[in-house]
């Protein structure tokens, strides 16, 4: 199927309000639950579509939501997304102000923050994006699918 952007956008802002209201659904294999941070983060190197935190708030998870077959292109957009966060947000000194930078690093205290991961939620993924993110230990890459069940209207 060609994606056109009304419908790649459309597709991605659904996933993000059902991973927003129901993050849980993210936990397979992270072993660990994890809640909602924040969505459509501006960072200097991109927005980040959505941020989610673990319960002790001490690791940050950023994801990556492609609407199709993930390439090695866009394994490397989420590493950076993770790199510059790692670098930016882990090395804040307790005492710093953090006045006038965007709502979501405000929004959360990053004083127990002690890493930073990317998870890439695909459709699908290309043999170069396996291995570029097989090359990534704080990189989790995830399949994701929806189903539709049609039945009469007087059913249950």
């Amino acid at each position: 199927m060609v994606w056109n952007d009304n419908e790649t956008d459309r597709q991605i802002e659904q996933i993000i309000n059902i991973l927003e209201k129901q993050p849980e659904l993210l936990n397979t294999g992270l072993n660990q639950p994890l809640k909602f941070h924040a969505r459509e983060a501006n960072l200097a190197v991109g927005q980040a579509q959505l941020m989610l935190v673990n319960e002790q708030e001490t690791e940050l998870f950023v994801l990556e939501i492609v609407p199709a077959e993930a390439t090695a292109e866009d394994v490397g957009r989420l590493l950076a997304y993770v790199e510059w966060l790692g670098k930016t947000l882990l090395n804040i000194p307790v005492q710093q102000e953090l006045s006038g930078q965007p709502n979501w690093y405000r929004s959360g205290s990053f004083k127990k923050l002690a890493k930073i991961q990317g998870i890439m939620l695909a459709h699908s993924f290309s043999e170069a994006s396996l291995c570029a993110a097989n090359a990534c230990p704080n990189l989790f890459m995830r399949k994701y699918a929806f189903s539709l069940k049609i039945t009469p209207a007087d059913s249950e």
